[in-house]
């Protein structure tokens, strides 16, 4: 990731192109990148967790506001790097699936990366382990000492996305209170 970050800071994008803004609105609005399914998904979503859902949603775009849209915080990013995305040539790893690729902030990017680890015991190692491999490649981006409300974010626009496809989806319907949960923990750590 660090490499990939590396190369979209020095690259020169063209005025033609065209990718989604990962940004407070491109996430939960419903002009964004999501579009609709941001408010669908908010519109959707179990009850019981819509005013938590909605106060971390908030914190977050303090944060994003905080942070600003600076290239030390900001740039071209994957927007959907985990490991499922990652396929290995030579002991190489190599990133895929680049369909959400667009502008947004590189912690979120990095959040992304370390979400399925935050609630195990092992995160800070694992944290360590990413921020140690990242710098080897480029200095840490800001915002980094917000992470914990990037892994929110991340949380919380997959479970907006599943709730929004949840009535025509029973697998994402089935998944849809599992999600929740983890979105809900996720924002304790907030």
């Amino acid at each position: 990731m660090g490499r990939l970050h590396a190369a979209a800071s020095a690259w020169d994008r063209p005025g033609t192109f065209v990718r989604p803004t990962w940004n407070w609105d491109g996430l939960f609005g419903g002009e964004g990148a999501f579009g609709q399914i941001g408010v669908a998904g908010w519109s959707r979503l179990p009850l019981e967790h819509v005013d938590r859902f909605r106060a971390a949603a908030e914190r977050i775009a303090a944060t994003m506001a905080a942070l600003g849209t600076g290239s030390d915080a900001f740039g071209l990013i994957h927007a959907d790097l985990h490991f499922d995305n990652v396929v290995f040539r030579h002991g190489e790893p190599i990133a895929i699936d680049f369909d959400d690729c667009g502008a947004g902030y590189w912690a979120y990017d990095i959040a992304t990366a370390l979400r399925p680890w935050r609630l195990d015991p092992q995160f800070d190692a694992v944290r360590s382990a990413f921020e140690e491999g990242y710098r080897s490649e480029r200095a840490l981006p800001a915002g980094l000492e917000a992470l914990d409300h990037f892994i929110v974010a991340r949380h919380l626009a997959t479970t907006l996305w599943a709730a929004s496809r949840a009535g025509s989806n029973a697998e994402l319907a089935r998944s849809l209170p599992a999600r929740c949960a983890a979105t809900s923990a996720a924002i304790g750590m907030m």
